[in-house]
């Protein structure tokens, strides 16, 4: 993380992939890297409280503090509107391997990597939100942050790397 003065912007990327054919074993490792992303941001704000807990409040400063905006969640609407959610990847592993995830209408999964950062009395809020939305013949993946952030940047990119690595089928619906 860059220590220097943060400037707050907008960023708003948009991915198309709907070209590309959504198998198993790539859709479980983009929610494996998912969830460790999750879990890394979840661990360092633990870290952070701990070591904050012992400072004076007027002392306190944080890298990562948790906010109410860290949340992960894998959403399956089945053909007959049934949903199913998980929260993390064994959940979403489970549900594969009981075939909830055959013959479906959606499936998204939103990683939002939200903490607080600054000093105590002065935190400012870094939003995070990863979203991957697929549909037949429609797949997106967005970013939206409003704060540059190389961290985020690298999650970016490897979700990226792991959602080119699936099959690619152009058709009369989607040629790219």
């Amino acid at each position: 993380m860059d220590q220097m003065e943060e400037k707050e912007v907008t960023i708003s990327r948009e991915f198309d992939y709907s070209n590309s054919i959504p198998e198993n074993k790539p859709i479980l490792l983009l929610v494996q890297y998912c969830d460790s992303c999750y879990n890394q941001l979840m661990k360092m704000c633990e870290e952070e409280a701990k070591r904050n807990e012992r400072i004076k409040y007027e002392y306190q400063a944080y890298q990562y503090k948790k906010s109410y905006g860290l949340d992960y969640l894998i959403s399956i609407t089945g053909k007959n509107y049934l949903r199913i959610d998980c929260k993390n990847y064994e959940s979403f592993a489970e549900t594969v391997n009981s075939g909830n995830l055959d013959n479906i209408k959606s499936m998204t999964v939103s990683l939002e990597l939200s903490f607080d950062r600054g000093k105590s009395g002065n935190l400012k809020r870094h939003e995070n939100e990863f979203k991957i939305s697929f549909e037949p013949y429609k797949i997106i993946f967005t970013r939206k942050s409003n704060y540059p952030d190389t961290e985020m940047d690298q999650i970016e990119n490897v979700i990226n790397e792991i959602l080119k690595k699936m099959k690619v089928q152009n058709t009369i619906f989607c040629t790219k």
